[in-house]
């Protein structure tokens, strides 16, 4: 139970306020982006090699012990062709070679290409908020 004292007294609320900040997002513009792809013809030089082959058939006609090889002498492939002949006994006669050379060349030519490229345009659109800001905590 309570005093009389107590019971006169007076009681003073103490009040403490808070304050609740909050953070929402707002579009304020908008971003366009538009692409667009141009074509343009170019004309380029381009290098092309190819080989010639040049076959030369040269008449040897003399007897060989032994058979001889294909052999390389530095572009050119030898190619020996061989005959037998009947004699009192059977000899391997060179009848000719085969030189196969081998040449590397160049011509340029013109070619039409068609190259592509893009461009991009972007446009930044204003919003109008006119109101924001105006919803206050109450």
């Amino acid at each position: 139970m309570l005093s009389k004292e107590e019971l006169n007294t007076d009681t003073i609320p103490v009040i403490k306020e808070q304050v609740v900040i909050d953070k929402r997002s707002a579009d304020t513009a908008k971003v366009r982006i538009a692409k667009s792809v141009n074509e343009r013809n170019v004309q380029l030089d381009i290098t092309e090699e190819q080989d010639t082959v040049m076959v030369e058939r040269v008449p040897v006609g003399r007897m060989v012990e032994i058979e001889p090889t294909a052999r390389h002498e530095g572009d050119t492939l030898t190619i020996p062709v061989l005959r037998e002949e009947v004699v009192i006994e059977k000899k391997i006669i060179l009848v000719e070679e085969i030189r196969v050379t081998k040449k590397k060349g160049e011509t340029t030519r013109k070619v039409d290409v068609t190259l592509k490229e893009e461009d991009i345009d972007i446009t930044r659109e204003s919003l109008d908020y006119t109101n924001v800001g105006e919803n206050k905590l109450t």
